[in-house]
């Protein structure tokens, strides 16, 4: 499970907080690419999704390969 807090959301407009939520998802499933892609937990439909979702994150710019920690 992931868990991804609203708190820190902010800007001056709905557009702002959208990219800076875009941003914060973005990393978070880049953050666990090799757990997930390896897994055998996941089957090959589920496994598509993600990277489905990773193709997008990267598309739009909004996620990024470093991180904060």
């Amino acid at each position: 499970m992931v868990s991804v807090s609203l708190k820190n959301v902010s800007g001056d407009s709905y557009s702002a907080a959208r990219s800076f939520m875009c941003s914060v998802i973005g990393n978070e499933t880049l953050r666990f690419y090799d757990v997930l892609i390896s897994s055998t937990n996941l089957n090959g439909a589920e496994k598509a999704l993600y990277r489905q979702l990773i193709a997008v994150s990267e598309m739009l710019g909004k996620a990024s390969t470093t991180y904060p920690w």
